[in-house]
């Protein structure tokens, strides 16, 4: 025990990687400045919103980021690692693809989710349109950002997007659900221009040696036949249960249990986009320099997490519930309930979820498919686990939280045999 915090100290020293620290760094300043913002509006909106409209929004929201990401053909993972010449093509697609996501939800909406959105016709489906189209492209523009290792324009995008997202919905609020809609629309709107204007200032994308879209499509078939699928099965582990919570609990449920997620896991999950962009660009600099093996700056990483996120979890279960009603209103007492059921997630979030860029950047389909169906695995289980004994709702959130934290787990295993294996990566001594 006497060795413990010299050794906790030395694990923190040790991560020193120039560029990784400075850009995570950046990005993790300008997403903790935009994650207090949206938190310092939050008692505002939890006394102008009700539980049930925030419940509402959050479903239509999960819907959306299913949606967005079958639209990606998560084409942002080939962007750090593609040649120049096909960049264009990258973007042709991704434009193409959006416009036809934006124009399935409308048609989906429009048909079946009249239970789901509160303002229903033209506007609402117009406004949710809108939204998917872009939270589609501006994962796009993050992904050349990370390309061209601009990290400030990424911790520009991060700061200005949930700072608008949460003033718009306070302005609107006047207008319900369609506020909070609309509120978001500004956010991904001024969000998507920071990432234009930072694109445009470095060099401009080359289109004179453009490559051609068939071209591109059957050099880089892996992304939307193989990643695609496997990341909608991660992600569906994840929105599931949210629409599950909806229909089993009803949406004031859901209106606490987001407002759990936001004070909990959310600031975690924006710390591992963040940690995650950066460690990205590092991997694949390195990776198109042939310095395949990376286990120690793998290790080294995931160390310095752990502890920062050890520290945060213990933090939230302790104080974070003792503030709920004082802040956000009586009405949302439940939510205090659900934030201790959030802690072993709240860690993994923080420690494990930055790491999983290297199955994209290392190109391992197979084994990234695996990761995200034992994620689906985990989560489906807890979920039948908790319907036939028939749970309460805070039994519910805790068995996914532990769930989901399992598979975490097992997804940072894969990725440290992939970063490791010296059959498949010529060593390195760049770290």
């Amino acid at each position: 025990m006497k060795q413990l915090l010299p050794r906790l100290l030395k694990s923190l020293a040790e991560f020193r990687y120039s560029r990784i620290k400075r850009g995570a760094g950046e990005i993790f300043i300008a997403t903790s400045a935009g994650y207090l913002v949206s938190m310092g509006v939050m008692p505002l909106l939890t006394r102008l919103y009700s539980p049930d409209i925030f419940g509402h929004f959050a479903t239509v929201s999960a819907i959306v980021t299913v949606a967005s990401l079958v639209g990606s053909l998560k084409l942002d993972l080939a962007m750090p690692v593609v040649a120049e010449d096909e960049i264009q093509a990258i973007l042709r697609v991704g434009l193409m693809s959006a416009l036809g996501a934006a124009f399935f939800v409308t048609a989906w909406f429009s048909a079946t989710a009249t239970n789901i959105v509160v303002t229903p016709g033209s506007l609402g489906l117009v406004s949710i349109a809108i939204l998917t189209f872009l939270t589609t492209v501006t994962g796009l523009g993050d992904a050349l950002l990370v390309r061209r290792q601009n990290y400030r324009g990424i911790a520009l995008r991060k700061f200005a997007q949930p700072t608008i997202y949460s003033v718009g919905q306070l302005a609107l609020s006047i207008f319900q659900q369609l506020g909070m809609i609309m509120g978001a629309i500004a956010g991904r709107s001024v969000g998507l221009l920071v990432v234009f204007s930072e694109l445009r200032k470095p060099r401009r994308i080359d289109r004179s040696s453009s490559a051609e879209i068939s071209t591109f499509i059957r050099k880089h078939w892996r992304y939307p036949l193989i990643y695609l699928p496997s990341i909608l099965l991660n992600t569906l582990s994840i929105q599931i249960p949210l629409l599950a919570l909806f229909h089993r609990y009803g949406a004031a449920e859901v209106g606490y249990y987001t407002l759990a997620i936001s004070m909990t896991t959310a600031l975690p999950s924006l710390v591992a986009s963040s940690v995650s962009n950066s460690l990205s660009g590092e991997f694949a600099l390195r990776v198109r320099n042939g310095a395949r093996y990376q286990r120690s700056l793998y290790l080294r990483s995931t160390s310095s997490l752990s502890i920062l996120g050890s520290i945060f979890a213990l933090l939230t279960a302790l104080v974070l519930p003792k503030l709920v009603v004082p802040v956000f209103g009586a009405s949302w007492s439940t939510t205090a309930s659900y934030i201790p059921a959030l802690g072993i997630l709240t860690f993994t979030s923080f420690a494990i979820v930055p790491l999983d860029c290297v199955f994209a950047i290392y190109e391992r389909t197979t084994a990234f498919a695996l990761s995200c169906v034992l994620s689906l695995c985990a989560v489906s289980a807890a979920l039948i686990f908790t319907w036939l004994l028939d749970t309460s709702a805070i039994i519910f959130i805790a068995m996914l939280s532990v769930a989901r934290s399992l598979s975490h787990i097992a997804i940072w295993a894969i990725g440290l045999t992939i970063v490791s294996t010296k059959r498949y990566c010529r060593d390195s001594r760049a770290d």
